[in-house]
């Protein structure tokens, strides 16, 4: 997106940063940007144990009566709040005010780690107690730090996300011509089945390929299912050889150094490749 190159994202229905997991710590940002921001405050509602629907109704029916420079006080008179709650809502609203102050990064691990406490809510959701998919979620995070890392300022980042989130569009018009001249981007998953000429597999590292979860099994393998922990290494093992085969003449692999400013190992799958070398 940022080199202008046309691409196809197969597979996927939306922006990173429209995300479900995502979206509300954005939220809080583009709330300490705009407090009056009605589809921010409705994102943020869960992380405050509110209904996100019940939230919107109210703000919307009553700022036309109650004009406040902060809309998010007027869920201070939500129906049935009680007096603690509506403590937790003047620091959310103080704590969002600070959020412009600080730089991207900083901001989102205020919203992570910090009196908001995103991370913790995310775990006490009873429906997300599955291990992979609690790394999945701190995974998710980490890559929008990750991301906010080059900016300085909340309100360059926000403006960078909206431009992503506009070209998003445009590639969504590039899928409807079959022959548009654009990388195909898509997981191994989604390739099965499919050629081409020149591919390119990206991240061919330890925790990525095979996945984290098989190496803190791996770990922990004493404890559990022998069995279990091979099938599962060599789903990922299979996995590997879908990629490698969908090229028909040029096949480029990489591995990073660093994955999350932490220093990475090549796949085991490459260096079982090349052990006789």
């Amino acid at each position: 997106m940022q080199r202008e190159v046309p691409f196809v994202a197969h597979g996927v229905k939306q922006v990173f940063y429209q995300n479900h997991i995502v979206k509300p710590v954005l939220d809080h940002l583009r709330l300490s940007l705009d407090p009056n921001n009605l589809d921010a405050i409705s994102g943020i509602a869960p992380s405050m144990y509110l209904s996100r629907e019940k939230v919107s109704q109210h703000i919307t029916s009553n700022s036309m009566e109650q004009k406040t420079a902060n809309n998010l006080l007027l869920l201070l008179r939500f129906p049935g709040l009680k007096p603690y709650h509506q403590g937790e809502i003047l620091n959310r609203v103080e704590h969002i005010r600070n959020l412009k102050n600080m730089a991207p990064k900083e901001a989102i691990k205020f919203i992570r780690k910090g009196p908001v406490k995103y991370d913790e809510f995310l775990n006490m959701d009873d429906r997300k107690t599955i291990t992979l998919h609690k790394e999945f979620l701190i995974e998710t995070l980490d890559v929008l730090e990750s991301a906010s890392e080059k900016f300085t300022r909340v309100e360059d980042f926000i403006h960078f996300i909206d431009t992503i989130i506009e070209k998003h569009r445009d590639m969504e018009d590039l899928k409807k011509n079959p022959n548009a001249d654009a990388v195909q981007l898509m997981t191994l998953h989604s390739a099965k089945g499919l050629e081409f000429p020149c591919v390119f597999i990206i991240g061919f590292c330890e925790g990525i390929m095979p996945h984290k979860a098989i190496e803190n099994a791996e770990d922990q393998k004493d404890r559990v299912n022998a069995n279990t922990y091979a099938e599962a290494l060599e789903e990922e093992r299979r996995l590997a050889y879908v990629g490698v085969t969908r090229a028909e003449e040029e096949l480029f692999i990489s591995s990073p150094k660093k994955y999350r400013g932490k220093n990475v190992e090549i796949s085991r799958f490459l260096k079982e490749s090349f052990q006789e070398k």
